[in-house]
């Protein structure tokens, strides 16, 4: 079986760099440090965990047949070869298959980079990054829902989803829900006319 030149080079004790290339040993002996790791927030692990797990899903699938990728064959990927998956990730399928804006393929894009970053696989992120990355058109504001609006919603959802909703139309951020227990919420006037739905929280909590 014939060896990878990269392989040849290193056994000759050679530093040149093949063509187009960068010569990597395929094998890592170091330690793999995990996503979280410099990360103060568990929001943004959870975020950063679920960003790179999509990568490693669609790396294996789309590109290498099925085969499955963790983060240390990630990382024994050579450099220049990781760096034109990331980039055809974040164009061809975030921005043209999927559609994303600037701000959720730059999230992914992050995420990638950072587990990359504190295992010492240094990448050149400003190329990733002009090649990769839509333009940014800015963050558009959305306008507030109306009250018929909501209560359209209410109508024609179910129990759980009523709630959810009653909860967001009242300042609740979307990251909290699935945190959110039995027992957390208080008795208080929470509905879109004032009136006291506490029971009516309780009891799709406790049916959910």
């Amino acid at each position: 079986m014939e060896l990878p030149r990269y392989i040849l080079l290193l056994a000759a004790g050679t530093s040149r760099r093949p063509r187009g290339g960068v010569i990597r040993q395929q094998v890592r002996s170091k330690k793999v440090y995990p996503t979280e790791k410099d990360l103060d927030s568990v929001e943004t692990h959870k975020q950063y965990r679920w960003q790179l797990d999509t990568f490693k899903k669609w790396l294996g699938g789309i590109k290498y047949n099925g085969a499955v990728i963790t983060d240390d064959k990630l990382l024994e990927f050579d450099r220049e070869r990781l760096e034109e998956d990331i980039i055809e990730y974040l164009d061809k399928y975030l921005h043209e298959e999927r559609g994303l804006r600037h701000g959720s393929i730059n999230t992914a894009m992050a995420a990638i980079i950072h587990l990359c970053t504190i295992n010492d696989v240094w990448l050149n992120t400003k190329r990733i990054s002009k090649l990769g990355l839509p333009p940014n058109e800015g963050h558009k504001q959305d306008d507030a829902y109306t009250r018929e609006q909501i209560a359209k919603l209410l109508d024609e959802s179910d129990l759980r989803f009523k709630v959810a909703i009653l909860l967001l139309a009242n300042g609740m951020r979307v990251g909290a829900l699935p945190e959110l227990e039995i027992g957390q919420l208080e008795p208080r006037s929470f509905g879109l006319n004032g009136e006291n739905t506490a029971p009516f929280h309780t009891q799709a909590l406790r049916s959910s």
